[in-house]
């Protein structure tokens, strides 16, 4: 994932494979806002191309923004743990 934070936010994840009308998670993202948007619901426009059709899928996000700051303890523990995908290669 990269993360380009000039103007607003811009978060660029790896290429992922899916199938029609299929899902996947993506890597979860803390992102910290003013303290003046606790409480709000923020609007987030999401793109993503295909390789094997034309132009640009383009939808709307809606994310809130939580009232309570996590502690830094369990934000620090979070990248502490194992990727589901490590716990398998013995």
């Amino acid at each position: 994932m990269r993360i380009d934070n000039s103007n607003s936010v811009l978060l660029t994840f790896d290429p992922i494979d899916l199938h029609a009308e299929e899902e996947a998670d993506l890597e979860e993202v803390w992102l910290f806002a003013n303290p003046a948007l606790a409480g709000t619901t923020l609007t987030a426009q999401s793109n993503a191309r295909s390789r094997d059709a034309a132009g640009v899928m383009r939808d709307t996000v809606e994310i809130e923004v939580d009232t309570a700051v996590p502690p830094i303890d369990d934000l620090l523990a979070e990248t502490e743990q194992p990727l589901d995908d490590e716990d398998d290669e013995d």
